[in-house]
């Protein structure tokens, strides 16, 4: 009937966070939870090897602990965002090394 609103179907929805991707379908009311768990961040155990590399691996919990607080402006800390599948990450990681 006229003036009654049309149901429409669910809004499809792709999440991509680094490597990570979840498609929700979001009806009516946005699943806001499922949002926020989604980019909740989340962080790998390290090795003692990977954290005592010559380019030291760092994850989300031991970014406070091992860049902010061992830098200063006497001793600067060169960060860089690397994933095992990304190309320029790849590229740049032999620059890196040899600073």
């Amino acid at each position: 009937t006229e003036g009654e609103p049309v149901p429409r179907p669910p809004l499809r929805c792709v999440m991509y966070k680094g490597q990570r991707k979840s498609m929700i379908r979001i009806p009516e009311e946005v699943p806001t939870q499922e949002v926020v768990d989604f980019f909740t961040p989340r962080s790998e155990e390290l090795t003692a090897e990977m954290k005592n590399l010559a380019v030291p691996r760092v994850t989300n919990h031991s970014f406070a602990e091992d860049v902010i607080a061992a830098s200063s402006p006497a001793r600067p800390i060169l960060v860089q965002m690397y994933e095992d599948t990304c190309f320029l990450c790849f590229l740049m990681r032999p620059f890196i090394n040899s600073l």
